[in-house]
C-alpha cells in the first residue's frame, strides 16, 4: 500500500489526518454553499466563502499534479479518500458478489496496493473506476501522453476557475470592466482547452469496461457539450451585445463547472451503495452531475432575482 503519496495536503502529518481535513474542507465548504443558497446578500456571502474554501483545497491537491508530485501519487490519495465509504459495512471481497469492489489492477512487476493511500485501515480492495483510474495513468500502454493531457485538463480548467471567481465579483464588474473582458476571453479559452482535453481523455474509455465502455465515453461527451455549450452561448450573446442573456448563460456555465467537479465528486461518496454493479457509479457521475450543477445555478439564479425584486418594490 502506498502510504504517504507525496501529494498529500500536508506532508508532514499522518495520511489518516490528511484524510479528514480532506473531509471537513469538502464537506465543510459544500455545506457553506448549500447553506448560503438562499435569497438573501449574506447567503450569498455564506455560499461565496463555501467556494472559496473548496477551490483553494482544488488548487492545492491539483498541484500535486505535475508540480509537488506525480499523477499517479495523486490519483492514490484522492482514491484512498472514498475507501472507507465503499468498504463499509465489511464487504466480503468477492468480486462476484461486489464487482464495484476490486483490488488494484496488476501492473508488470505484478499484483500490488498502491492505487490508493493507507490510511492506516488496512483496505485491499477499491471501487473498480479508482483501480482503473490509476492504472490508465501508471502502467496502461501510452500513460506519458495520457498523464500529458490529464495536466492539461487539470490546469487549465483549476486557472478558469479561479478566474471566475474575480469574473463574478459584483465591485470587479462595475468598475473594472476591461479587466473582466480580458479575464473572461482567459476563462473562456482555458475552459475550452481543458474540456476539449478531457473530452479527448474520455475518448477512450469506449475500451474501458471497468467505467462502462461507450456508455461513459458519450456521457463524457454529453459532459463536455454541457460546459461548453452553456459557455459559448454566453459568448455569443455578449457578442451581439445582449448583456442579459451573457449573465445568465455564465451563470448557468459556472454551475456546469461546479457540477462537474463538485457534485461528480461528492456523489463517489455513495458508491458504496452501488459497489454490486462494475461501472454504475461512475456512469451517474458523468452522465448527471453537469446537468445538475446548470439546474442548481439556474434555481439559485432565478430566486435571486426574484428576492431583488422583491426588495426593490418594499423600498
Amino acid at each position: 500500500m502506498l502510504t504517504q503519496p507525496d501529494t498529500m495536503l500536508i506532508q508532514s502529518l499522518s495520511p489518516y489526518a490528511n484524510m479528514m481535513i480532506a473531509y471537513v474542507t469538502l464537506f465543510g465548504g459544500t455545506g457553506l454553499i448549500v447553506c448560503g443558497m438562499n435569497r438573501s446578500k449574506t447567503g450569498q456571502r455564506v455560499a461565496w466563502a463555501g467556494m472559496v474554501l473548496i477551490i483553494f483545497m482544488m488548487v492545492w491537491i491539483n498541484t500535486g499534479y505535475g508540480i509537488r508530485g506525480s499523477a499517479g501519487d495523486s490519483i492514490a490519495f484522492f482514491n484512498g479518500l472514498y475507501d472507507p465509504f465503499y468498504n463499509a459495512g465489511n464487504p466480503s471481497g468477492n468480486v462476484t458478489e461486489h464487482p464495484g469492489l476490486i483490488p488494484c489492477i496488476e501492473t508488470s512487476d505484478g499484483p500490488h496496493n498502491n492505487c490508493a493511500m493507507d490510511i492506516g485501515l488496512g483496505y485491499k480492495l477499491h471501487a473498480s473506476w479508482a483501480s482503473n483510474f490509476h492504472h490508465r495513468f501508471t502502467e496502461k500502454v501510452g500513460w506519458v501522453f495520457r498523464t500529458a493531457r490529464l495536466y492539461a485538463h487539470i490546469w487549465m480548467n483549476t486557472t478558469a476557475f479561479l478566474i471566475a471567481l474575480v469574473q463574478f465579483d459584483q465591485k470587479t464588474r462595475s468598475t473594472m470592466m476591461w479587466l473582466h473582458r480580458k479575464l473572461g476571453w482567459a476563462a473562456t479559452i482555458l475552459t475550452t482547452g481543458g474540456t476539449l482535453a478531457a473530452c479527448w481523455l474520455g475518448s477512450e474509455h469506449h475500451a474501458e469496461e471497468l467505467y462502462g465502455g461507450s456508455y461513459a465515453m458519450w456521457g463524457w461527451f454529453s459532459m463536455g457539450t454541457c460546459v461548453l455549450g452553456t459557455l459559448w452561448a454566453g459568448i455569443a450573446a455578449v457578442k451581439r451585445k445582449d448583456i442579459a442573456s451573457h449573465k445568465k448563460w455564465m451563470i448557468r456555465w459556472y454551475g456546469s463547472m461546479w457540477g462537474a467537479f463538485l457534485v461528480f465528486r461528492v456523489m463517489f461518496f455513495l458508491g458504496g451503495l452501488l459497489r454490486f454493479h462494475k461501472s454504475l457509479m461512475i456512469l451517474i457521475a458523468i452522465w448527471s452531475s453537469a446537468p445538475l450543477g446548470v439546474v442548481i445555478a439556474e434555481w439559485h439564479r432565478v430566486r435571486s432575482m426574484a428576492y431583488e425584486h422583491e426588495s426593490a418594490k418594499t423600498e
